[in-house]
């Protein structure tokens, strides 16, 4: 199907038949319902949050492209006072 298939062509003819950029019956149909709450979900969070910060050592993928396996946060909630 893929000429020359063990190496790495971001232009080949049909790269919108593999399988890793989600084609055919390996599309995920519960994508956009997944994007839509994740975006939800963060606009609640950020909503009722006074502010965050880095709270611990950020682990990155282990490729670049992927960006970061963890990034752990503190979180400051609205109504909290400050303290003197």
């Amino acid at each position: 199907m893929f000429p020359d298939g063990e190496n790495f062509v971001l232009d080949r003819e049909n790269l919108r038949e593999a399988i890793p950029f989600g084609a055919g019956i390996h599309a995920c149909p519960g994508a956009p319902l997944a994007r839509l709450m994740l975006v939800i979900t963060l606009e609640e969070l950020l909503a009722a949050t006074a502010d965050f910060s880095v709270a611990g050592e950020i682990l990155m993928a282990r490729c670049a492209e992927w960006g970061t396996r963890s990034v752990p946060l503190a979180f400051v909630p609205q109504d909290a006072t400050p303290s003197a």
